[in-house]
């Protein structure tokens, strides 16, 4: 493959269907060279079939069937190892299954990584039921250590120049070869979630630029693959990514800094998941922080040690970057309290 091929990797796991229709939208990409590498990630034989099937007419794509199902990170990290890092490739793509796209959607992204110089771009991932409304712009970084999506149900035509981001969602997203090579890859930690969330707040503190690109269009199905498997255990691991990022990463004096509205934002929501009779996310939030204390102490000082070379950016800039925590959080009380809905760490 030639240096200027862009590789575009989507992962598929009993989820057929949707990968060949989202395999069929990306094949009427236009203005760019891209080579696609599919993954199963050990479907159910029947859906792993189906998939290789459809595959074997496509002569930009490569199969890779996976003997075991190695979660989101360590899928992509096979083959960030075997066949990008050691390559002449300036980007890698990454796509989620259950996505259709807009046939410049590939150009753009290339377009502007190369004029932004970016590290990271994030695309515009549209709801595919609702094309007016936004599922994702990437990442937000807030001063209570939660990382946030940016935009979520909100309208489409609010968003229609480039912006600086926390990261960028891995459903959507255009990284630098060279970040990733000094950087590091998805951190194996995680399994199927908040790896990318992670990665992005590392390219932050590294000091490289995150960039939205609203010209690059995706269609999104939300959770197709991940509603699958959502349980009590599912739940807990993203209580402990959260923990796990925030402190694996952060400078000491921003953590300090944010200490105080992490403690009020926590007693706050303890206070009104009670009142409420929310006791879900009671036993999660609780469960969740004596795992951290017991057992995930010793996981994060090690994390620390192997990232300490990356805080490039200054506590003080990394504060600055930071998004006060108070107005999403009175939008979140509307959301799951006046309307009812359930947060992500009651749907199971």
């Amino acid at each position: 493959m030639m240096a200027s091929t862009i590789p575009l990797i989507i992962l598929n796991w009993n989820n057929a269907s949707d990968s060949i229709e989202c395999l069929q939208s990306v094949l009427r990409t236009t203005g760019a060279s891209y080579h696609i590498f599919m993954i199963d990630n050990a479907s159910e034989r029947e859906d792993a079939n189906k998939l290789q099937e459809f595959c074997k007419g496509i002569n930009n794509l490569t199969f890779i069937a996976n003997s075991e199902n190695l979660g989101f990170g360590k899928a992509h990290n096979e083959i960030f190892k075997k066949y990008i890092l050691q390559s002449e490739f300036k980007h890698v793509v990454l796509l989620n299954n259950d996505t259709t796209v807009e046939t410049n959607w590939l150009t753009s992204l290339v377009e502007c990584a190369d004029e932004e110089s970016a590290g990271m771009v994030s695309a515009k991932m549209l709801n595919y039921h609702d094309h007016t409304t936004i599922n994702n712009l990437g990442h937000k970084f807030q001063n209570t250590g939660d990382i946030l999506p940016i935009a979520n149900n909100e309208l489409s035509s609010k968003y229609t120049k480039r912006f600086v981001n926390a990261g960028a969602s891995g459903g959507a997203a255009l990284y630098s070869v060279a970040m990733l090579r000094d950087i590091g890859l998805f951190d194996e930690y995680f399994f199927c979630g908040y790896e990318d969330a992670e990665l992005g707040l590392r390219a932050m503190i590294a000091g490289y630029k995150l960039v939205v690109e609203p010209r690059s269009i995706i269609y999104h199905k939300v959770s197709a693959s991940v509603d699958k498997v959502r349980d009590y255990d599912f739940t807990l691991k993203i209580q402990l990514d959260i923990m796990y990022s925030y402190f694996k990463l952060m400078p000491w004096p921003v953590i300090l800094v944010n200490a105080p509205f992490a403690f009020a934002r926590n007693l706050l929501l303890l206070l009104v998941f009670l009142a409420f009779g929310r006791f879900k996310y009671l036993k999660i939030f609780f469960h969740g922080w004596k795992m951290f204390l017991v057992s995930e102490t010793g996981k994060i000082r090690d994390a620390r040690r192997d990232v300490r070379h990356l805080r490039r950016l200054s506590s003080w800039r990394i504060l600055r970057r930071q998004e006060f925590f108070l107005v999403d959080n009175i939008k979140r009380f509307n959301n799951y309290f006046i309307k009812g809905n359930k947060t992500v760490f009651e749907r199971f």
